[in-house]
């Protein structure tokens, strides 16, 4: 194919008439004609009025953190070898060449462009600002301030930025500036001598854009819907450096302005409106890049809003795009529009550079870990996975599963031409050769940040970075962090400091959660680990300070769909390395080392794995440039493998992985490396059936497709969440449920089968039930109070005993087998299980065996104790695992309502510093442990619902017990809320659990997750005059009757009535403790049949 650069023609106007390399389809083009004929205009919102939420005042809230210089931090060790090797290759030599650079619109030497959005020269500048100055190129530094100075000398006189002549053939829209104006801004604080002839240049501009904006002028369907938080941004940036009123009520205005013709991004990543799956009708903000770009929205809105809930709704929205269309590197799947989960579909090169910055964007605003741990893992994996090692070629669409680099036949991307996986100079269309190159370096100008004080700074990522910067004070600081992370897992940090200063450090979720990071001070002593929130707090003293950071990751596996898995160790993901042929296809004429490569398996790719072999190998402690090269790697995961039967789909792309695999050839040890060198490559990996290997699980090998905490979507067998409701098999599924607590360790069969029975033929598909029973062999003197024969005993059903502080699973017949028997039982008969995983109180066990046994001096040790955390976690891990592939269980429950205290008579006392934050972080830190357990089932909390209203005068409001419903239900790892209602124990009435459940009602709206009312009950008039010596005026008919009517009324996802009575078992009618209802008494038919049959009938609406 050859190569011709021809420009245009008057009567093409912008349209471009240039062959590439690779004959890309004009899909932008095409989409911005058609977008707009199937109806996107009706979904940008037109505002004539400021937006909800912007107040009429000219201040700005602070970010969590503050930005440093762009030249401050720059890259050391093999990351400065990337950016060199980057500056080297097509990056720093496009403008030599390349005609959309070299002869583009934007430079006066010509009028070459592919759009007349003309974003090639603004993306292109965007991104060699940053290169040139966290690397310290004098080369690079000369063309951007050529590329500057030309721009800025040849602005027109009315202010706008850029060659349009606002004609016919080359319109004026506002979105192509917007590049430039970030790479402007970065060079204003690189260079402080240009930075009031680039301050005065974009005033000048931006009051022309308000004018514009009064028109109506300069935006058009594809840039004004979704781009306009990069607008506001570089507004922004001039708002905290001009002090005038006027300056400010212009900046406030166009801001206005901007955002009024724009996307509503807090409506577009709502619970209720975000795909939850790939999707079928082109609307610009379900566009890749555009919703990569529309990541830091709400945050940016934020600073003129100055209301919090948008810094809370963007880190849902990060989460939620993740949960359901995440890829194990990190990335999420949008070849040009929303992909889901399937790994045939791709991710665009230019969406990866753009999550990139939003994500650090993000931290910055909001100060969340997560955010930055994921950046970090979208840095080290896909971002050089969709460039080759030289960085010469690159590829237009990433696949999760990639076996060849070549045209697809037939093409698997509605959007994206059938070369769009080739390695190339710009393969199927040209934004992303000119916009990669903003990855690596922003990535590094945002490493570090300074505290909102000034006084303090933040490692934001892992890696070899050095900084050099002033804080608070006049305090001088020097950094410099040498380490192969994340190639190897220590990091040495030298610092000097004219004063001492707090240096924290982000640390990985498995670095906190696990206890697995130790620091020494001067390389010598060890220090304590002080962690807020995610970060290392460190002390670094006047004059030199040096620590190191050693960190032991775990290996990782991820479940992903179709029961595969990803490996994970640290910040990368590991996928299988294909053998490939490689030819080049073209080589540009005017620069040999620009190809376009032709990629083809030459060995087997068709390999499932046996994760529980998995070990990992390190090869060399040194690495090499170019260090993302395949042939490079100093470390890999070993693992058993075997040749399965895989289908290819077309002409060499692979089909999604089978179902229960079988092996066809013999087992054998292969190799993974980090997915950043690979350019083929098998990430979601096939499961060996336990048919074929006893100690193996039925799974697929998907070395590629890891997203941290936000997991892959459940198979439809499971049951998850949509919205605010639940769903099963993609349809919706409200229930009516009841507790059987007793259930999982009946020791009779029989009885279990009974019960099932009856509660099946009732229409009670869920079931809640322990998944719990503990025995002490030993009293601890003093410490276990004696429970008085209740719970297990040595011939009952019991799942872990206590000997002398030990624990110890039952495996045996009368433990987990049994509740084997009784998981399968449930499965057989189609009911769904909540298995609660330990008891606030003493019955059957509890938390406050693991205190007495393990050293807790309060019932609330069980929350912050590392031993007593370790122990429950390895109790968790038994369970978890044995059954995260059963279809029974409905989900996995934090514990059966905790609280800071419990019974005063029969339980440790509680703690002086318990409150809602300690059991919310213990929930948090319990629930993404069983999270990377079992990502296809559902986690809830099983607390009581009361809310952490500070003054309110009711305790189940204001947080006295310790718990807070909305902190806890938004948790990320928290599937659903929970709440629980007993009236005749807490002294309240039936109808104030009719407003505490409508309270709930409006709070599954807010947090958008189902809520579950899934304990509730009303005293039998002898067993309230038993226990309370009185009598009620209501019945049980008058008092839960109208609950359940409530439940309908409030929608809420389900509710299960306590507890579950049956008559006909072999010991006859099962316990009573004054709340069981049986399913023979006469008021079970409205309280049960026909409560279940009308919330039923919402499934069918």
């Amino acid at each position: 194919m050859g190569i011709s650069f021809d420009g245009y023609s008057s009567k093409e106007g912008t349209r471009p008439r240039n062959r590439q390399l690779i004959a890309w389809p004009q899909i932008r083009s095409y989409l911005l004609v058609c977008l707009g004929l199937i109806g996107l205009r009706h979904l940008v919102y037109y505002i004539a009025t400021p937006p909800v939420g912007f107040a009429p005042h000219l201040t700005l809230a602070p970010l969590a953190y503050q930005p440093l210089k762009l030249g401050e931090i720059r890259p050391n060790g093999w990351l400065h070898d990337q950016l060199q090797l980057q500056a080297d290759s097509l990056g720093g030599h496009m403008h030599d060449f390349y005609p959309l650079i070299k002869e583009g619109s934007w430079t006066g030497r010509g009028n070459v462009n592919y759009s007349d959005l003309n974003e090639a020269g603004s993306y292109w500048f965007n991104g060699l600002v940053p290169h040139a100055y966290v690397l310290d190129s004098p080369r690079l530094k000369t063309i951007v301030r050529e590329f500057l100075d030309h721009v800025l000398d040849t602005q027109w006189d009315d202010g706008w930025l850029g060659p349009e002549t606002d004609d016919q053939w080359q319109p004026r829209w506002l979105w192509g500036r917007y590049p430039f104006l970030l790479g402007a801004i970065g060079m204003a604080e690189a260079e402080p001598e240009l930075a009031d002839k680039i301050i005065y240049s974009l005033m000048k501009f931006i009051k022309l854009a308000n004018k514009m904006l009064r028109e109506g002028k300069g935006t058009q369907d594809w840039t004004k819907g979704t781009r306009w938080q990069d607008f506001v941004l570089a507004m922004q940036w001039l708002h905290d450096r001009r002090s005038s009123h006027e300056d400010r009520q212009l900046l406030y205005d166009t801001t206005i302005r901007i955002k009024s013709v724009s996307t509503d991004w807090r409506s577009a990543f709502s619970e209720e409106r975000f795909p939850k799956e790939a999707v079928t009708e082109w609307r610009i903000y379900w566009h890749g890049v555009n919703l990569a770009e529309g990541l830091k929205a709400m945050a940016v809105g934020y600073r003129f809003s100055k209301d919090k809930s948008e810094l809370a709704e963007a880190i849902d929205a990060w989460n939620r795009i993740y949960k359901y269309h995440g890829r194990p590197s990190g990335i999420f799947a949008a070849d040009e529009f929303l992909a889901g989960l399937d790994p045939v579909r791709g991710t665009e090169l230019c969406l990866v550079v753009e999550a990139m910055y939003s994500g650090s964007y993000l931290f910055q605003a909001t100060g969340d870990s997560s955010v930055a741990e994921r950046v970090e893992r979208q840095a080290y994996n896909a971002l050089p996975a969709t460039i080759t090692g030289d960085m010469w070629a690159h590829q237009y669409v990433q696949q999760q599963n990639q076996i060849a680099a070549q045209t697809m036949l037939p093409n698997p991307f509605p959007s994206d031409g059938p070369e769009a996986n080739v390695f190339g100079l710009e393969p199927d269309y040209p934004c992303c050769t000119v916009n990669h190159m903003q990855g690596f370096p922003k990535f590094v100008a945002a490493a570090f940040l300074k505290t909102l004080d000034e006084g303090g700074l933040v490692q934001v990522y892992n890696g070899p970075f050095q900084v050099e910067t002033t804080l608070r004070g006049g305090n001088h600081v020097s950094i410099i962090v040498e380490t192969t992370y994340p190639f190897g897992d220590t990091l040495d940090i030298n610092i000097t400091a004219e004063h001492s200063f707090d240096y924290f450090i982000n640390l990985p979720h498995w670095a906190v959660e696990e206890k697995r990071v130790v620091v020494k001070v001067n390389l010598r002593q060890g220090l304590p680990v002080d962690i807020e929130s995610g970060l290392l707090r460190l002390r670094a003293n006047a004059g030199n300070s040096k620590f190191r950071i050693s960190y032991n990751p775990p290996i990782i596996v991820e479940p992903r769909p179709r029961d595969t898995v990803a490996l994970h160790r640290g910040a990368l993901h590991y996928a299988y390395d294909i053998p490939r042929k490689v030819k080049v296809i073209n080589r540009h004429p005017n620069e040999a080392r620009a190809v376009d490569l032709n990629m083809t398996p030459s060995g087997p790719w068709q390999y499932a794995i046996d994760p529980s072999t998995a070990r990992y190998e390190q090869i060399s402690n040194d690495v090499h440039s170019p260090v993302f090269d395949h042939n490079g790697s100093s470390n890999h995961i070993a693992v058993l493998a075997c040749i399965i039967k895989w289908e290819i789909g077309g002409q060499m792309f692979a089909n999604p992985p089978p179902e229960n695999p079988e092996c066809v050839g013999p087992m054998e040890t292969i190799r993974l490396i980090p997915y950043g060198r690979l350019v083929d490559q098998i990430e979601d990996h096939c499961l060996l059936l336990p048919s074929l290997m006893p100690a193996m699980r039925s799974t697929i090998v998907a070395a590629a497709s890891v997203a941290l905490l936000a997991r892959a979507a459940p198979s439809p067998k499971y049951v998850k969440t949509d919205g605010t409701r639940f769903e099963l098999d993609g349809k919706p599924f409200y229930f009516a449920g009841t507790n059987c607590y007793w259930c999982s360790f009946t020791a009779n069969m029989s009885d279990v089968e009974i019960a099932f029975n009856e509660a099946s033929k009732a229409g009670l598909n869920v079931i809640r039930t322990w998944g719990f029973n503990e025995v002490n062999v030993t009293r601890v003197p003093g410490g276990l109070p004696d429970y008085g024969g209740e719970g297990a005993g040595p011939t009952q059903i019991y799942y872990q005993s206590w000997d002398k502080g030990k624990p110890t699973i039952n495996y045996g017949d009368n433990g987990l087998k049994h509740l084997d028997k009784v998981v399968a039982l449930a499965e057989k008969k189609g009911i769904k299980l909540v298995v609660a995983l330990t008891n606030n109180w003493a019955d059957y066990g509890g938390m406050d065996v693991y205190n007495v046994n393990l050293g807790g001096q309060y019932h609330d040790s069980f929350f912050v104790e590392p031993k007593i955390k370790a122990a429950f976690k390895n109790y968790v891990q038994a369970v978890v695992s044995r059954y995260r592939k059963s279809p029974a269980i409905f989900s996995w429950q934090l514990s059966n309502e905790p609280r800071c205290g419990a019974d005063a008579k029969r339980n440790l006392p509680r703690g002086p510093n318990c409150n809602p934050t300690v059991v919310n972080k213990w929930m948090d830190e319990i629930s993404r442990f069983i999270k990377k357990i079992d990502g296809s089932h559902m986690i809830s909390t099983g607390e009581e619902g009361f809310f952490n209203f500070p003054g309110d005068p009711d305790w189940a409001y204001n947080g006295a017990d310790g718990t807070d419903f909305y902190a806890n239900t938004k948790l990320s790892a928290i599937s659903y809320g929970t709440f629980h209602s007993y009236p005749d124990w807490w002294s309240k009435t039936p109808q104030w659990v009719l407003n505490f459940t409508a309270q709930h009602g409006i709070a599954q709206k807010k947090i958008g997750k189902p809520v579950v009312w899934e304990e509730y009950g009303w005293m039998t008039p002898e067993a309230r005059l038993e226990n309370l010596g009185i009598v009620s005026n209501y019945t049980r008919l008058q008092a839960i009757g109208p609950w359940q009517k409530a439940v309908l009324e409030h929608k809420l996802a389900g509710d299960q009535f306590w507890q579950l009575g049956i008559s006909n078992l072999s010991f006859g009618r099962s316990t009573n403790d004054g709340f069981t209802i049986y399913l023979d008494d006469p008021e079970a038919k409205t309280l049960v049949y026909d409560h279940v049959k009308e919330v039923n009938a919402q499934n069918h609406k």
